[in-house]
C-alpha cells in the first residue's frame, strides 16, 4: 500500500458526513484484502471467489461479495480493524463540548483523529498512523 492510496483515503474519511458503505468497502478493498485476491476487470473490482479446476482462481464483482464491515458505523467494527492492523496500540478517546470526537492511537508514537462520528475519528487516527508507519524509513 502506498501513501497516496492512504492520503486519498484519509481525504476521505475527513469529508464523511456520516456512515457510508463506500467508503467501507473502500477501507476493506485497500486495507484488509490481500493483494493476491483483488483483480479489476474492465474497471470493475473483483476479489477471488473459488478455484476452477480448468481455469484456476473464479474472480466476482466485489460489491456483489462485500459483507458486513459497518466500519464507519459501528464502534465495534472500527476497534476490531485497529486491533488487526496495530495490534499493540493504545486506543484513547474522549469528546469535546461541541461534540466533536477525538481518538489517540499511541504506536511508537501519537497519531491522532478527530470527527462528529466516532466510528470515523477511530479511522483517521488508524490511517494517520498507518501514513506514518509508511513514511518510516
Amino acid at each position: 500500500m502506498t501513501s497516496d492510496v492512504l492520503l486519498a483515503l484519509k481525504t476521505r474519511l475527513e469529508e464523511a458526513k456520516g456512515p457510508d458503505r463506500q467508503l467501507d468497502m473502500e477501507i476493506v478493498w485497500q486495507l484488509l484484502l490481500p493483494e493476491d485476491s483483488k483483480r479489476v476487470f474492465n474497471g470493475v473490482r473483483h476479489v477471488e471467489s473459488g478455484w476452477h479446476v480448468e481455469h484456476g482462481k473464479t474472480f466476482l464483482p466485489y460489491a456483489d461479495r462485500f459483507e458486513g464491515y459497518d466500519l464507519t458505523a459501528s464502534l465495534d467494527a472500527a476497534l476490531s480493524l485497529v486491533e488487526t492492523l496495530l495490534p499493540s496500540a493504545l486506543i484513547t478517546m474522549g469528546q469535546t463540548f461541541d461534540g466533536i470526537w477525538y481518538v489517540s492511537l499511541d504506536v511508537n508514537a501519537v497519531h491522532r483523529g478527530q470527527h462528529r462520528h466516532l466510528p470515523l475519528a477511530l479511522l483517521l487516527a488508524l490511517v494517520n498512523a498507518l501514513i506514518a508507519q509508511e513514511q518510516q524509513p
